[in-house]
């Protein structure tokens, strides 16, 4: 209920910036209305809302949803750019990326070497199995001679 009532209270007592003090009653509810369809006021909203949602209509489908929680931690991690670690550590991974790409390039030859080896090394064929009135998958054993159901 936290996250409800820190949304809520966001959205009541919005107070414009003091260089921005609307002249109007209709300017000052435009500048609120703007407030709340911003991006981020939008995607707390919708990362709130499917809990309520379920507890009405009785059901689980909506977990999906509840994953826009986490552009509530990615706006923590933009409050973070006024940080001077936070700025260092941007630095070094934008230097680094050139050696990330290297990385996942030897990472993807691995994958694909070490799987084709594992992929000719187990090879077999689908039989069916009488004694257990299904098809199994046998491939040979160690000894390359007799076969095992994997």
């Amino acid at each position: 209920y936290f996250f409800t009532a820190e949304w809520i209270g966001r959205v009541l007592f919005f107070q414009l910036p003091l260089h921005e003090k609307a002249a109007t009653v209709g300017g000052c509810f435009q500048q609120w209305f703007h407030f709340v369809t911003d991006t981020s006021q939008v995607l707390d909203f919708l990362a709130i809302f499917p809990y309520y949602l379920e507890n009405i209509s009785q059901t689980n489908g909506l977990v999906s949803l509840r994953l826009l929680r986490l552009f509530r931690v990615f706006q923590l991690i933009r409050l973070g750019q006024y940080n001077d670690t936070f700025i260092s550590l941007n630095r070094v991974l934008a230097k680094s990326i050139p050696f990330f790409k290297l990385l996942l390039v030897v990472l993807s030859f691995g994958a694909v070497f070490f799987g084709s080896m594992i992929y000719w090394l187990e090879k077999g064929e689908w039989k069916y199995n009488a004694e257990i009135n299904d098809w199994v998958f046998m491939r040979l054993a160690v000894d390359g001679v007799t076969e095992e159901i994997t």
